[in-house]
């Protein structure tokens, strides 16, 4: 599995992105729900795409600014219209060092990182996190009779890792605001005082675990599996039991078959929560959550240097919530999204254009149900790369569709790689202030967000 920075960073939760296991080779639905706002409060590093690829030690230093209006309250049975609305605005200054080895069956890497991360809105956070990870691996094959049945891509290892960090909050503003009657505001921290002050103690999360992955190919069939397990701090053990089936061979057509479970103790969600106050009160616990994928993906080659995918993608979410010795399930959450697109690549020998057309088949979800977008990667050069990327998101309730413009640019130049990209660059989004779900919590998209990578591989 790929993403050992990614879970080490956050025990986990990265690994899932936000429900669906992480598919090594990328593909799927476009339409997941970390896409629409790939944060940078998440993991900036994932956030932004770039060409060119390390060799064995790689400097990165990443600058990522966001500004984004966001409008909630703790309060389930205040209006919408008294919900408070500001401004989020977020910087993130990170520094990192990748130190990969390579030599016959083993291969492995350290990966070293300084983030100092701000933001500011109704209460400030001041992060402070240095991280540490190792990932040896042992790969192996093995090939029958004259190549025919062949068990290639095996491979396992022990995976670990550590945070340490160091948090400030600062309550700059009331998370109970009442609109009509400010003096009747209420602040969660204090009886006396708004303002609420306090340095975390400083906090180590460690994690270790191992994993192995295997394919069997047998002509046009390959069947692909693999065990993940995981512990981080004081948690139990994570399993991500994960199987693929893949027919068809490339330029033709494929057929890829895919379900995985994952089993994940929620401890950093809490952690989070406790940090930052945003269930101030109360005794909530959360409890083991369970989540299963099933993904089906059809690959179609009908000419040259074209591929036709169609995907549907399918999760379902287990999880349990226990309030003051009561225990609540958050019943089955089930996500069912059809995906299409069509691209061409290789267009004058260097540039792709691709269109990818996604639906949510859930009426009362909680996210847009309808997005189509258009990526153009353009490159004058082999070392330069201009991508404009246009999105349009239907209505979601009584909230009228919107459309936006992202544009990037990366560029290699000798041991650098340069990326750039400005998000949300013409966001159309109208905001409609009597739109009202008592039953989930509108956040208004990102307006702008600027993303800097520069890296420097040895």
């Amino acid at each position: 599995f790929n993403t050992v920075e990614g879970w080490i960073r956050s025990g986990g939760d990265k690994f899932l992105a936000e429900g669906r296991i992480y598919n090594t080779e990328g593909d799927g639905p476009e339409f997941s729900k970390d896409n629409e706002r790939n944060s940078l409060r998440m993991d900036p590093v994932h956030a932004e795409n770039f060409i060119g690829k390390f060799k064995y030690r790689e400097i990165t230093l990443f600058w990522g600014y966001e500004k984004f209006r966001h409008r909630y309250t703790t309060l389930w049975d205040v209006p919408y219209e008294d919900w408070a609305v500001d401004w989020f605005f977020y910087n993130t200054l990170r520094f990192s060092l990748l130190i990969k080895k390579k030599r016959n069956w083993i291969e492995g890497g350290v990966r070293l990182y300084y983030e100092n991360y701000d933001n500011g809105g109704y209460y400030e956070i001041s992060r402070d996190t240095i991280t540490y990870g190792v990932f040896p691996i042992k790969k192996s094959s093995l090939c029958g009779m004259n190549g025919y049945m062949k068990m290639e891509g095996e491979r396992w290892g022990i995976i670990g890792g550590g945070v340490l960090e160091r948090l400030h909050v600062r309550d700059v503003r009331d998370l109970y605001v009442n609109l009509e009657n400010p003096e009747d505001t209420v602040s969660p921290f204090s009886d006396t005082s708004s303002i609420y002050d306090y340095w975390m103690d400083p906090r180590t999360i460690y994690t270790w675990g191992v994993f192995t992955e295997g394919r069997l190919r047998l002509g046009i069939l390959s069947l692909m599996g693999g065990l993940r397990a995981d512990k981080y701090g004081e948690e139990k053990i994570n399993m991500v039991p994960r199987a693929i089936l893949k027919i068809g061979k490339r330029r033709k057509f494929s057929l890829k078959v895919m379900y995985g479970e994952a089993y994940r103790n929620p401890s950093m969600r809490e952690l989070y929560i406790k940090s930052t106050g945003i269930w101030p009160q109360g005794n909530e616990e959360l409890k083991d959550e369970k989540i299963t994928t099933r993904e089906v993906l059809l690959y179609l080659y009908p000419w040259k240097n074209t591929l036709f995918k169609i995907s549907l993608f399918g999760n379902t979410v287990r999880n349990l919530i226990r309030v003051e010795n009561r225990m609540y399930v958050n019943s089955a959450e089930e996500d069912t999204i059809i995906g299409a697109e069509f691209a061409l690549k290789n267009i004058g020998e260097k540039h792709r254009l691709s269109l990818n057309l996604s639906h949510l088949l859930k009426e009362d979800s909680f996210y847009p149900r309808t997005m189509l977008k258009c990526v153009l990667n353009y490159r004058p050069t082999y070392t330069l790369s201009i991508s404009p990327v246009f999105m349009w998101v239907s209505s979601r309730g009584d909230e009228p569709p919107f459309w936006d413009v992202s544009f990037s640019v990366c560029k290699i130049r000798g041991p650098f790689t340069i990326n750039f990209k400005i998000q949300n660059l013409f966001n159309r989004h109208a905001y409609d202030p009597n739109y009202r779900d008592p039953d989930e919590r509108p956040i208004d998209r990102g307006e702008r967000k600027f993303l800097l990578r520069v890296s420097y591989a040895l």
